[in-house]
């Protein structure tokens, strides 16, 4: 017991009240010792605000596309007088001889009476600086039975937008003149050679005259031509059908044409190749000249709707 009592005071020495043993050790109420409050929680985070969502791109306007413009057609490059001219012989011989001239210098000629179709002319031009010389076929329609292939020389000079020529042959000798090309009608300026006309433009029924070499056959008045949008046409000359196709000749108002001739009975049977010419083009007048030959000169024909 004294030693627990030394212990005892020694504790009460360092102020501590609670003793175990021999006596109550229950506190005093000023002795309780008061629990701390509970720590208040933390208050939770703010959530971070949402980000604002991105502004939609503007979008983007669709370019209108420029316009391709129309291209102002222009006649093909090489025989600086390639065009459709209007021939007039100076010694009154009655006939129009209307020259299409390709820009090679090959060269066809529609030679035009009251028959009407009287003849096709077909060379090409050999020189330079105005000067030419040619060697001319001329299928003649009108003066000959089942007509006749006529050679001939020619000597033309171009100048001021026309030209001259002089042309002979064993039985005669022709002259003609020119002073401008051709155009679509009196008082309109467009060139037929150098501002196109369409094919769908051009197709119709024509009433047209047709004449030949390489068969018995004479000139042929008022036969009906059919020409499609197409380029496609047809005409029947005695036994003879022509059928065949036109398409543009490069840029220009002419058209490249191939036909096939074929019938029973028909001397004319076979290929031919040629050009078709516009001759006039307004409201009331569709004029147009189709001018055929074979490879080997033996057979030819003049399509002429007036």
């Amino acid at each position: 017991m004294k030693l627990h009592t030394v212990g005892c005071l020694a504790l009460l020495g360092l102020g501590l009240a609670n003793c175990g043993g021999g006596g109550d050790s229950t506190p005093s109420p000023s002795q309780a010792s008061t629990p701390a409050p509970a720590p208040a929680p933390a208050p939770a985070p703010a959530p971070a605000p949402a980000p604002a969502p991105a502004p939609a791109p503007a979008p983007t306007p669709t370019p209108t596309p420029t316009p391709t413009p129309t291209p102002t057609p222009t006649p093909a490059s090489g025989f600086p007088y390639a065009g459709i001219y209007n021939a007039n012989c100076p010694n009154a011989c009655g006939f129009t001889e209307f020259y299409t001239i390709l820009e090679t210098g090959e060269y066809y000629v529609a030679v035009i009476d009251s028959t009407p179709t009287s003849g096709l002319e077909y060379g090409s031009y050999v020189g330079s600086g105005g000067a030419y010389t040619t060697s001319v076929n001329l299928f003649d329609y009108e003066d000959y039975s089942g007509g006749e292939l006529v050679p001939g020389n020619a000597t033309v000079t171009f100048s001021d937008g026309g030209f001259s020529l002089s042309e002979v042959y064993p039985r005669f000798q022709d002259a003609a003149q020119a002073t401008a090309q051709l155009t679509y009608a009196s008082g309109d300026a467009r060139t037929l050679y150098g501002v196109p006309i369409t094919m769908a433009q051009w197709a119709g029924t024509y009433n047209v005259a047709v004449g030949t070499t390489g068969g018995a056959m004479p000139v042929a008045t008022n036969t009906s031509l059919t020409l499609g949008a197409d380029g496609s046409f047809s005409v029947v000359v005695g036994y003879c059908t022509f059928s065949g196709n036109v398409t543009q000749h490069l840029q220009t108002g002419l058209f490249d044409v191939t036909a096939t001739v074929s019938g029973s009975g028909c001397t004319m049977n076979g290929a031919l190749t040629g050009i078709m010419t516009p001759l006039g083009y307004s409201s009331g007048d569709k004029s147009f000249a189709i001018e055929l030959r074979s490879s080997d000169a033996s057979r030819s024909a003049l399509i002429y709707a007036p």
